[in-house]
């Protein structure tokens, strides 16, 4: 069957913009809300326009096809999304607190306090606007939570679909070996088995004596679905054309909306591939760098892309703070950085070093540690998605590409061996899930986490509710002058 590349293109925006739909819908006042949709409106129509190319499409057998929506479904499963499946804490307990409020709360959310709902919960709007829809039906509180989940899972699996099928199409290979790069995303990770593991959480291995944790795939979806499932399908799409500046805009425009932390990792590669093209257009004497600047997707991406900005602003956690990591580089730490990154880089590095791409996230992964944000304790797992993404695609690509020499075969097994030694990670949080999942009574371990329920409580208990909500959030020029004004709205059910 063939899956033509225009429509997946397609498919995959309406995918990363209806939630950003449902946001500028339902928390800006209606002027805003206007100009901002007819934005977005815009950009759709300006990008499908310029990606209407029907001759290039992905070839992919009918049962291949099959297979890969079943390995994307039961990942997500297994990632605990939907509730039928361990579900990783103390993440999930933050989540569901979200979906809860998404749906039990008129939008924007505001808490009896005063406080607001203000990140983390652009990917979960289609659920909770499907909750929504359930209250309607007059069901039960339980019984919206329980198929809002239900919702989430098929949404999240379409969102895995979508990547795996862009992977496709980025990443050329024959039809027989299309799954491994499947399993291959799946499976890829630093190699914490080497690394002194710390004991945090039981049967996981990522948490390791030192800070430096670059988190595997499966760890990233398993704690943090919502932020990194949108991010791994906008690396994708960045990727297959790092040199076209004029979709930037809304590549930052989605990546903000879906986790600010992992924005600050990304905005680094749109910057330099912006910069690098300026430079050798003014070397060329050419302006044609400047029509994909001020392209209507760049324009109209703005405007929006501002506030967002001014939105995540009312939370003082997500404002810039860059400082010198107060724990030097030593020995330790220098290990850390090569079992987890450093060796990947070096075995990429022959057939990379004259990609900019490869050097951007070369210095980010090996300097990122020095310089990260030591107010927020994931900082640098966000932070560094990006940059793992990257390598984890690069390195999917030398061991799949079977048209090399002989040296670079040596690197290929190598790195093979590498991505085997490292599967253990993602081994260990699927193993535990199963443990969990069998052994609940011994564990004592609930499988859905939702301890918190709502936000709408005293935060002193709750230290980490200030990663998702603004105390004061009417003191800011977002909540004043560009959102519905309120001042608490908890729907009684």
């Amino acid at each position: 069957m063939k899956i033509y590349q225009y429509m997946l293109n397609r498919l995959t925006l309406l995918y990363l913009s209806f939630p950003l739909l449902i946001f500028l819908l339902f928390w800006l006042k209606p002027i805003f809300s206007l100009i901002t949709i007819l934005s977005l409106i815009l950009i759709l129509i300006s990008f499908f326009k310029s990606d209407d190319n029907k001759e290039q499409y992905i070839q992919i057998d009918k049962i291949i096809f099959v297979k890969t929506i079943v390995i994307g479904v039961v990942w997500c499963i297994l990632a605990g999304i939907g509730g039928l499946f361990y579900q990783n804490q103390p993440d999930w307990h933050y989540h569901n607190a979200i979906m809860h409020d998404l749906i039990d709360f008129s939008w924007p959310v505001i808490y009896d306090n005063g406080s607001a709902l203000v990140s983390y919960f652009g990917y979960t709007l289609p659920s909770a606007l499907f909750g929504k829809f359930i209250y309607l039906l007059g069901c039960s509180k339980s019984i919206i939570f329980r198929y809002s989940n239900y919702f989430e899972l098929l949404w999240s699996s379409l969102g895995v679909i979508l990547l795996f099928l862009n992977l496709f199409s980025l990443i050329k290979v024959k039809d027989s070996n299309k799954l491994f790069i499947c399993l291959l995303f799946i499976i890829f990770s630093g190699i914490d088995i080497l690394i002194p593991y710390s004991g945090i959480v039981p049967i996981q291995n990522e948490y390791h004596i030192n800070d430096i944790i670059y988190p595997s795939n499966t760890t990233q979806l398993f704690f943090a679905h919502e932020q990194v499932i949108c991010l791994w399908i906008i690396i994708s799409l960045f990727l297959k054309n790092t040199k076209n500046i004029s979709n930037f805009g809304l590549y930052i425009m989605f990546t903000l909306l879906y986790s600010p932390l992992v924005f600050q990792g990304v905005i680094l590669y749109f910057v330099i591939c912006l910069l690098f093209e300026l430079i050798k257009s003014i070397i060329k004497k050419s302006n044609e760098i400047l029509k994909q600047i001020f392209s209507i997707n760049n324009i109209c991406s703005v405007l929006v892309i501002i506030i967002i900005l001014l939105f995540l602003y009312t939370n003082n956690i997500f404002r810039p703070i860059v400082q010198l990591n107060q724990i030097p580089y030593n020995p330790e730490y220098i290990a850390d950085i090569f079992w987890e990154a450093g060796i990947f880089l070096l075995l990429l590095l022959p057939g990379n070093y004259k990609n900019l791409i490869y050097w951007i996230m070369f210095v980010y992964l090996i300097l990122f540690p020095l310089f990260y944000n030591m107010s927020i304790s994931d900082s640098l797992i966000r932070n560094t998605v990006p940059s793992l993404t990257v390598m984890c695609i690069f390195s999917i690509k030398l061991i799949l590409n079977n048209e090399i020499n002989k040296k670079e075969k040596i690197y290929k097994v190598i790195l093979t061996g590498c991505v085997i030694l490292g599967a253990f990670t993602p081994a260990c949080e699927i193993v535990r899930g199963f443990l969990f999942n069998v052994y609940k009574e011994n564990y004592k371990v609930p499988l859905i986490k939702d301890d918190i329920q709502t936000f709408n409580k005293d935060f002193n208990n709750y230290q980490n509710c200030l990663y998702y909500i603004s105390k004061n959030p009417y003191d800011f020029t977002f909540w004043k002058y560009i959102s519905k004004n309120k001042k608490s709205n908890v729907e009684e059910k």
